[in-house]
């Protein structure tokens, strides 16, 4: 990972059965002394379908951003990239779509380097906005987002980690209200969808 360049990726752990996911849009920002970038699987552009990653952790891929400076010197605010979704699940004999964003960005960069933190801003559209908050590693790529999707008592819920952690057992807590402290390392938005 070259100095002031920031790559990260998001992942699809899970989807309900009834449901499908597409990005439908790129919204990338550019600016004279920033770069950003974004792309789904083997350099696809929107729009397309997502599924889910497989058990031996496979595919899955809904973007994969880049974020740059245009000179080592430059520092900060800089560019960010948010790709656009749908979810259509098909419920008691009714079909419904929710849409949302997922937002790649950064803390401000230094004068040499790179930011201290990757920022993903994420959630459905109309509702209040979620963050996730990584540290940027030394020369290497931070690791990745992962989201999943699910459906409770006429709420969808998107569910985000940057952590690979978002078992059933999560998922479960999560819409069963078990879990209530916002962390780091895992946050969630909610949709009416009646």
């Amino acid at each position: 990972m070259a100095i002031g360049k920031l790559s990260k990726s998001l992942y699809l752990s899970s989807l309900p059965e009834n449901c499908t996911f597409n990005v439908t849009r790129f919204e990338i920002e550019r600016r004279d002394d920033w770069y950003s970038y974004l792309e789904g699987a083997s350099s696809r552009k929107a729009p397309y379908e997502v599924t889910p990653r497989t058990q031996d952790g496979r595919g899955g891929v809904v973007g994969h951003s880049i974020l740059s400076t245009t000179s080592v010197t430059d520092r900060g605010t800089g560019a960010s990239c948010t790709l656009h979704f749908a979810v259509t699940c098909k419920i008691e004999g009714k079909t419904i779509e929710k849409s949302g964003y997922f937002k790649f960005s950064s803390t401000n960069w230094p004068f040499f380097g790179r930011p201290d933190y990757c920022l993903g801003l994420f959630g459905f559209d109309g509702e209040p906005v979620r963050e996730l908050t990584s540290q940027t590693p030394t020369l290497v790529s931070p690791d990745p987002y992962y989201m999943s999707i699910a459906i409770k008592d006429n709420k969808l819920y998107l569910i985000a980690s940057i952590e690979d952690n978002l078992s059933t057992t999560v998922i479960s807590n999560v819409v069963g209200g078990i879990l209530y402290a916002h962390t780091k390392a895992l946050t969630w938005a909610v949709g009416l969808i009646f």
